[in-house]
């Protein structure tokens, strides 16, 4: 039987889906809990509050001609430019998924 082995695309699927679904599973009840009847309002202000998102997303996904955002900051930009930017958001997303703090960022 071949040996097969794990990209690590598939394994930083398998990571985000973790935590997403742990913190699915801690802060959701934890949110419930504190809302009580309420908590319908959430669900609406969190969308109305991320109706202007959508939007610049759709503008800007028509202003690139649907083109992915890294191939376009390459192109305009260069590649190095390209790969910093997908590193750094990789490395954000990684903190923000994971509950981490930066360690640029200084304490209080």
């Amino acid at each position: 039987m071949k040996n097969q082995t794990f990209s690590l695309l598939q394994v930083s699927f398998i990571l985000f889906l973790f935590i997403g679904m742990l913190n699915h599973v801690l802060v959701i009840p934890l949110l419930l809990d504190v809302s009580g009847r309420d908590s319908w309002l959430s669900a609406i202000m969190a969308f109305l509050i991320l109706i202007p998102f959508f939007l610049l997303v759709a503008f800007i996904s028509k202003l690139t001609k649907q083109q992915p955002i890294m191939s376009h900051i390459a192109l305009r930009y260069g590649r190095w430019v390209s790969r910093s930017a997908c590193c750094s958001r990789s490395w954000r997303t990684v903190l923000a998924k994971s509950g981490g703090e930066s360690p640029m960022r200084v304490r209080d």
